[in-house]
């Protein structure tokens, strides 16, 4: 998966990012890496996922176990920038239940 993918995964299920996402990237947004997206998304995720159904939270796990699953760059973008981080910004217990025992490894 390359990073305009992820943007246009993670607006569809949360649509308010796409405008954050453009206004941190100052127009240019598909010059950056998965890295780039998952920092731009991580300190809006709690926010997103509160106010989010069920539905589309676990719609978001499975994004996150997509990305681990895949390995390489995907499962280190996701795994260093929102998954070692999930308890730092206050998403750790909203997705745990919802994530692959192999995302589970990467939860902190």
């Amino acid at each position: 998966m390359d990073a305009n993918q992820l943007v246009d995964d993670l607006a569809k299920l949360f649509p308010q990012f796409e405008a954050e996402w453009y206004e941190s990237t100052e127009g240019e947004p598909w010059s950056h890496t998965l890295h780039a997206v998952w920092m731009s998304f991580a300190p809006f995720c709690r926010g997103y996922l509160e106010s989010a159904t069920k539905r589309d939270q676990i719609k978001f796990c499975k994004l996150i176990n997509q990305h681990v699953s895949e390995g390489g760059n995907s499962e280190n973008a996701v795994s260093t920038c929102l998954l070692e981080h999930a308890s730092q910004i206050g998403i750790r217990t909203l997705v745990r239940k919802h994530l692959s025992p192999e995302a589970k490894l990467e939860l902190r």
